[in-house]
């Protein structure tokens, strides 16, 4: 005899119900993906319309800046990147940890996706080397304009490659989870 609806743990669609676990590990991966999406976001944003906005000419060491509002603007705007950028880096080094270890603990995890996930790793750890140094420099007031945008676009393209190799990862996941 075929068990009722109500004595399993499928819904009316045949699909298990979430558990509060479950529930826990989408919630830490839509953080994740958020952080990220704001991280990379926010360093093509400051590269193509703030960085530009700040013009070409900073002032010299020691010197005051001119009456140029774009330079002060820009200024302001990178103190506020970089409060956003610490931030989400901390949500990803955090989620970024705990989710490696979930997957990694699976059964029929390959080389292939360590491998992928430790370049993935690699790049994250490089991209936020360089977004610790581009921020330190607002902070002593040392950062150019020009040097800013550099960074924020090298930045970017990194979190763009970061974000190939998530979904990469995420189809080796699949094809595990098929075989």
């Amino acid at each position: 005899m075929k068990a009722s609806i109500e004595d399993s743990d499928e819904n009316y669609l045949g699909c298990r119900a979430m558990s509060g676990a479950d529930i826990l590990w989408l919630a830490l991966r839509w953080l994740h993906a958020i952080a990220a999406a704001g991280w990379v976001g926010s360093a093509l944003f400051y590269a193509a319309v703030v960085g530009p906005g700040m013009g070409r000419e900073t002032p010299s060491a020691g010197q005051a800046p001119s009456s140029d509002r774009g330079w002060t603007l820009g200024q302001s705007a990178a103190g506020e990147w970089r409060e956003f950028q610490e931030i989400a880096a901390f949500v990803l080094i955090i989620s970024g940890a705990l989710l490696s270890v979930n997957r990694l603990t699976q059964p029929n995890i390959g080389a292939a996706y360590a491998i992928v996930l430790g370049v993935k790793v690699a790049l994250a750890v490089l991209m936020a080397l360089l977004a610790l140094r581009a921020v330190t420099g607002v902070k002593r007031g040392a950062a150019s304009a020009g040097g800013l945008v550099s960074s924020s676009w090298f930045t970017g393209g990194l979190g763009a490659v970061i974000v190939l190799l998530a979904i990469i990862l995420r189809m080796l996941y699949e094809r595990t989870l098929a075989a």
